[in-house]
């Protein structure tokens, strides 16, 4: 009997069992590898084909839930979410090739989007776009290469490959002129603007797109980059995933841009102005929109090109202009800067994200007051010691890609816990960067701290959220920015600025300071365009300038007096140790502190006042809740601040229930009651108390989120004084077991309570459904054939 014949009657039986039973199995999720080391030896065309080819099919396959890692440039990121801790801890693991990759997930996968495959000759934009088309319809974009053993002919053509259909084919279609293919719309004057403009009124004037996700990177000028990373073709899985809108145009409308120097005057601005408005016209002006990506100013708009017609336009002014650009359009930035530009394996991490909220990421605690003492910086009359108190600041991370490999070879540091680090970490990063954020919270030292770097939770210039906000003319967006910044800041503790910057404008203004103060209540330290004659306190917060330009070792040593320092001069622990050695023979008492003594100290020096602060610890509220059923719960809070907590002081816990996305007032908090400190037990600055409750369910169902605050009744609550609340998402239903969020046939609450994921299918399978695409389909059943044969 052949092999052949032998595998139908087997896959037969399997169909036969698979009708009689449910059966199904619970098991840790496959991670599947991908390993595309090799292709860094290969020529440009094959590897930048290959290259984009696995991050469609990784973004498709990675769309509901992580499964595809890839393996590239040897980084170290997949043995640590594997490891004994990580997210993704006890996870099976396969090996795989793009092929079988391709063959596992193909009920995934409808076909391809081909784009010009040249640059000379053909349109670059249409890579971006055959992009931006993949992701929402569900397709991997191709360059169209007819030549023997191209990607493009083993996907469509070759017997042997997977003859997918074509979905679109975008070469030839644009050419400047005329009226744009399939529309209306007069030609920009411009083949690459036109492509652009086809994309945007079949994707995002439709509602196709996700209007909040951009990604600014290289087209296909890409692929002439020898470093095969530096084609930032590694970063669109995250926008296949997400069914992002992909681009790259210049900021200016007094030349031509040297990618495109035949075009009509203007046509790039004019385009990327028209996509942003676009996104807009969704989202109402009132969402904050994720900018992924940076100029590429070795490659274009700047007058450091190599390629084409330099601009007369420094790196300075194009960055600083399509920035402006950019924050003007309600945009912030994900800075994927040259030249560690590549962030692989975003839509992995970014699956990871329910994991993230499920674990509590706590800094390290703050001195109280009797610590201050201890360590001799304040005296027994109260009067902070003289001295000169300086604060490191490190490299800022504002990108996916630098707090991935930059950061990761300072974190190796031999003197990492052996000096105070002042990490700049953005926490907007969060889903891009899940795996990185969880490694470094769950391996740093008590001399690790953690903060935002340039702005926030994103790159912004505060001046252009709000006023005149030219060129596109918008109201202000201060409220959404800080809410945005509060609802990514309280995931990792964060209540410190390390950069707030204003390049648009140049020195920050009250109302500058007044948008990132609310998400940042225990410190902002400002540099570059920004002077700063002394610190202040601004609403309690305290403010300070750098001490010196970036790179300038000579810093202050003042003889006597108190002297608050703000260094900017290190990248990694070593640096920080040579720069605090030299100081070490110093009379005139140099001390380095980490980032909350120095600002504790600061605001109590200037008259400030550090109480009403917290850490939260913890709670064990459900995620999912049955209509008006109450729950026992309790919420441990750490006391961050130098009051002591008492119910005699008038000191407690409230909550209050809103509906999703909406932030509670005063009214949604005093309509529940109060939790008290129990037993009347005294909560002294540093220690952490259990608060127990029972919390009653709405009586309606649907999504709510659920804060809660500590409160001194009768004198303010801790949000009023620039101490983020906790917020905890919970779904309410007619019965906690409807829910399912992964539709992979258990509810959530079984999973969690039998140790499954209640947010990633694969774990509960049926027994045929090889892939868990929740279907038990012939090329299933053909698999679990062949494996049983094995």
């Amino acid at each position: 009997m052949s092999y052949k014949r032998l595998l139908n009657i087997v896959a037969f039986i399997l169909l036969a069992l698979c009708w009689m039973t449910t059966t199904v199995y619970a098991a840790k999720p496959t991670i599947y590898v991908l390993d595309l080391n090799y292709i860094h030896y290969m020529a440009n065309g094959p590897r930048y084909d290959i290259a984009h080819v696995a991050s469609c099919v990784q973004g498709l396959v990675n769309r509901d839930a992580p499964r595809v890692f890839i393996k590239i440039w040897n980084d170290p990121w997949y043995d640590r979410v594997v490891e004994s801790g990580g997210l993704c801890e006890g996870w099976k693991t396969t090996d795989i090739g793009l092929g079988a990759l391709i063959d596992l997930f193909r009920d995934r996968i409808n076909g391809v989007v081909l784009y010009d495959g040249n640059t000379t000759t053909g349109v670059i934009s249409t890579s971006l776009v055959a992009t931006t088309v993949a992701g929402v319809e569900n397709g991997i974009a191709v360059r169209k290469d007819t030549s023997a053993g191209s990607m493009y002919n083993y996907l469509v053509n070759d017997a042997d490959g997977p003859k997918l259909p074509v979905l679109f084919d975008l070469t030839g279609k644009f050419t400047g002129t005329g009226t744009i293919w399939q529309t209306s719309t007069p030609s920009t004057g411009s083949a690459k603007c036109d492509a652009y403009i086809w994309a945007k009124e079949k994707y995002i004037d439709t509602g196709k797109c996700d209007p909040t996700v951009l990604l600014y990177t290289l087209d296909l000028w890409g692929i002439d980059e020898s470093d095969g990373l530096r084609s930032q073709l590694f970063n669109l899985d995250y926008a296949i995933k997400k069914k992002g809108f992909c681009f790259e145009l210049s900021p200016w409308a007094d030349e031509a841009p040297n990618d495109d120097p035949t075009q009509t005057l203007g046509a790039d601005r004019n385009t990327l102005l028209s996509i942003l408005n676009a996104c807009n016209t969704q989202t109402g002006q009132k969402e904050m929109i994720k900018l992924c990506g940076f100029l590429n100013w070795d490659i274009k708009y700047t007058n450091v090109v190599t390629r084409g017609t330099p601009s007369i336009h420094t790196i300075s002014q194009s960055e600083t202009t399509l920035n402006t650009i950019f924050i003007t359009y309600n945009a912030y930035i994900e800075g994927d800067a040259p030249l560690p530009s590549c962030m692989v394996n975003a839509s992995f991490n970014d699956g990871l994200l329910a994991a993230i909220k499920e674990r509590r990421y706590i800094q390290n605690p703050p001195p109280t007051y009797s610590d201050m003492v201890a360590q001799g910086l304040i005296d027994g009359n109260g009067n902070v010691v003289e001295g000169n108190y300086n604060l490191i600041r490190v490299l800022g991370y504002d990108g996916p890609a630098w707090a991935s490999y930059t950061m990761s070879a300072y974190y190796a540091d031999p003197n990492r816990g052996n000096v105070n680090m002042h990490w700049e970490l953005n926490s907007n990063l969060m889903d891009r960067g899940s795996v990185q954020f969880d490694y470094y919270y769950r391996h740093k030292t008590p001399k690790d701290f953690f903060c935002n770097s340039y702005g926030g939770a994103g790159v912004v210039c505060p001046s252009l959220l709000y006023g005149t906000r030219s060129p596109s003319g918008y109201p202000s967006i201060v409220d959404v920015w800080i809410k945005h910044n509060k609802d990514h800041n309280r995931l990792v503790d964060y209540s410190i600025a390390g950069w707030l910057a204003n390049p648009a404008k140049g020195n920050l203004s009250t109302a500058d300071y007044e948008t990132a103060i609310p998400a940042h209540g225990d410190g902002i330290g400002a540099g570059v365009w920004v002077y700063i004659a002394s610190p202040f306190l601004l609403d309690n917060v305290p403010i300070i300038g750098w001490t010196n330009t970036h790179g300038t070792e000579t810093f202050p040593d003042y003889p006597s007096g108190v002297h608050f320092n703000y260094w900017t001069s290190a990248y990694s622990p070593s640096d920080v140790k040579v720069l605090e050695d030299s100081y070490a023979d110093s009379p005139n008492n140099h001390r380095f502190l980490d980032m909350y003594t120095f600002n504790y100290l600061l605001r109590y020096y200037l008259g400030g006042s550090n109480n009403y602060r917290t850490a939260w610890v913890s709670d064990t509220i459900p995620r999912i809740m049955a209509l008006g059923q109450t729950y026992p719960v309790t919420i441990a809070v750490r006391n961050d601040g130098w009051d002591t907590w008492s119910e005699a002081s008038s000191y407690r816990l409230g909550y209050a229930i809103v509906p999703s996305g909406t932030e509670p007032n005063l009214a949604d908090y005093n309509a529940k009651p109060r939790i008290l400190i129990p037993g009347g037990e005294s909560v002294l600055p540093g220690a952490t108390v259990m608060f127990t409750a029972n919390i009653a369910a709405p009586a309606t169902g649907g999504k709510y989120d659920l804060y809660y605050d500590m409160v001194q009744d009768g004198v303010a609550w801790f949000r009023e004084k620039n101490n983020i609340e906790w917020k905890k998402e919970i779904i309410v239903s007619t019965n906690e077991t409807y829910i399912d969020t992964d539709n992979d046939g258990a509810s959530d609450v079984y999973e969690q309570a039998n140790g499954l994921l209640y947010w990633h299918p694969d774990d509960y399978c049926s027994i045929a459904d090889i892939n868990c695409d929740g279907k038990v389909d012939t090329k299933d059943l053909f698999r679990l054939a062949e494996n049983w044969l094995k």
